[in-house]
């Protein structure tokens, strides 16, 4: 399949959107974390929708992207995008970006985790002081 040269712009105008929506997201998910360790549970509650927003809106983003991928003739892969027939000189950028996009995401991904442990600890200890005064 021939390239688009404006698809090839249009999707790294994609990528580049979801790398700064995660960043985005890690420095929310990095607010919380402050909250849940300050037992804040009014900036816990704003980190949380700010959360939900920034979620919903890296999903539109994703969405995007395959279809700029399907459309383009493009596939992502577990080493990568698989770029085909596209010149060197347009697919290197495409797989910076996409190497970008997944280290963000991942360290993300990390810090939600850690959230979470945060999250079951707090819910534990309401647990056992209910049951302490019941």
């Amino acid at each position: 399949m021939p390239f688009d040269a404006s698809v090839v712009g249009t999707l790294r105008a994609v990528l580049r959107a979801e790398i700064e929506g995660h960043r985005a997201l890690l420095l929310v998910l990095v607010r919380e974390q402050q909250a849940l360790q300050a037992a804040d549970h009014d900036a816990v509650t704003e980190a949380a929708k700010a959360k939900l927003r920034r979620i919903g809106e890296l999903e539109v983003l994703a969405r995007a992207r395959v279809g700029l991928l399907i459309e383009s003739g493009m596939a992502v892969t577990p080493q990568g995008i698989e770029t085909g027939s596209l010149p060197e000189a347009l697919a290197t950028p495409i797989h910076d970006d996409w190497a970008s996009l997944r280290a963000v995401a991942a360290e993300a991904r990390q810090v939600n985790i850690g959230n979470g442990h945060l999250i079951n600890g707090h819910q534990a200890d309401t647990h056992r002081w209910h049951e302490s005064v019941a």
